[in-house]
């Protein structure tokens, strides 16, 4: 379980800043402070989150069923028009020992109905790239029946910011729609090989963010709901799950 967090991350890692700067603005403005109204998100967020992961109606494998309803531990990290996630724990389920990484990210290109510099009030049609993966597996080692779930897809909603010069609330809500696979990061020997399927799902979150509070370092607070249900021919890894993240942490 620990390599396909550690190989998830360093492929999020090294594609999010080059997608980030494509996406949003890095670089601070040349304008004096007292004329600059747009402030930057950025933030290192840690957390709790509730999840639920629990097969869908369609899944009628007569096996072991994943059945995940606990409180696990949460990261967030915010980069502008970039967000990426992680939730981690483990549940034990009629004596067995489940474990349980959710992770994922999204970038989004707002397209803003005002000019996003100005203080107040604004709303922005977003396009969203939003990836997830979703590693399930059993205390007793892996297994071709554990759930290795990756999809990538797009999606839109709606982008509502209020901002001031010396804080900003941001709230987006995005539904997608995903090319899916089941089996990603699974090379061992018993492996079946990877299905293709589809996921869809909700995103939505709200953060505020007070940042220069201590020199170039503020407060951030953030919720984020996230939904999906997976689609396969192999209807053993018919899922949905949904969660409910809160998230404290610095912006910088």
């Amino acid at each position: 379980m620990k390599r396909y967090f550690f190989l998830f991350l360093f492929l999020i890692s090294s594609t999010s800043t080059s997608i980030a700067q494509v996406l949003g603005e890095f670089a601070p403005s040349d304008k004096p402070a007292k004329e600059q109204a747009r402030i930057f998100i950025r933030s290192l967020e840690f957390g709790y989150t509730l999840v639920s992961l629990s097969p869908r109606s369609t899944n009628q494998f007569t096996g072991s069923q994943f059945n995940f309803d606990e409180g696990i531990l949460s990261l967030a990290i915010r980069l502008d028009n970039a967000l990426i996630y992680f939730d981690y724990g483990k549940s034990n389920t009629n004596g067995e020992t489940q474990t349980l990484l959710a992770g994922g990210a999204r970038f989004d290109v707002d397209n803003y109905f005002s000019s996003p510099e100005a203080t107040g009030l604004k709303f922005a049609l977003p396009i969203s790239l939003i990836t997830d993966i979703i590693f399930a597996s059993r205390q007793q080692g892996a297994s071709t029946e554990d759930l290795r779930l990756f999809s990538l897809g797009i999606g839109t909603g709606s982008t509502l910011i209020y901002n001031t010069r010396s804080w900003i609330t941001l709230g987006r809500a995005i539904a997608f729609a995903a090319f899916a696979t089941q089996g990603f990061g699974d090379f061992s020997p018993q492996s079946s090989g990877t299905l293709t399927g589809v996921t869809a799902g909700f995103l939505a979150d709200v953060t505020a963010h007070f940042p220069n509070l201590v020199n170039s370092f503020g407060f951030a607070f953030s919720y984020r709901f996230r939904y999906l249900f997976s689609n396969f021919s192999a209807n053993q890894f018919d899922y949905f799950m949904r969660q409910h993240s809160f998230t404290a942490g610095i912006t910088f």
